[in-house]
């Protein structure tokens, strides 16, 4: 039964919830691809990838700051976690609606959920609260 996009928003990637959690397969293959991307493209490699190392097998999740000066950045701090850890993105609405809503199906699979911006959203708040607290 296919899920509604909401249902799939609120959905556990990685973490200590395994009750209602998504499909990686899809995800895994996207992340594949761009990681081959990002490779050739740009030449991608990860820098003190212990840091991000440090999480594993820590009960509550962490907050991932960094300077976004591209669009790329973000696609390369979900890959600089992955496979290990599944980094959930925090996409501003409006990519969820991008080519006929196909940008927000391949940033729904690999576990990115959408913020209202110039508003105060408190759904992806509490959502993003949920998340940390099941690490």
């Amino acid at each position: 039964m296919s899920k509604s996009r909401e249902q799939r928003f609120d959905m556990s990637v990685d973490g200590n919830d395994t009750s209602h959690r998504m499909s990686r397969v899809f995800g895994s293959v996207e992340a594949c691809v761009m990681f081959v991307l990002m490779k050739i493209i740009f030449r991608f490699s990860v820098k003190n990838r212990e840091v991000i190392e440090q999480f594993d097998g820590k009960k509550t999740g962490a907050v991932i700051l960094s300077p976004h000066n591209s669009y790329m950045d973000v696609v390369m701090m979900f890959l600089a976690s992955w496979p290990k850890r599944w980094t959930r993105i925090i996409a501003r609405e409006s990519l969820f609606t991008v080519a006929g809503g196909v940008l927000g199906f391949l940033i729904t699979q690999v576990g990115s959920f959408p913020i209202k911006r110039d508003s105060a959203d408190m759904t992806t708040v509490k959502r993003a609260a949920k998340f940390l607290k099941n690490g």
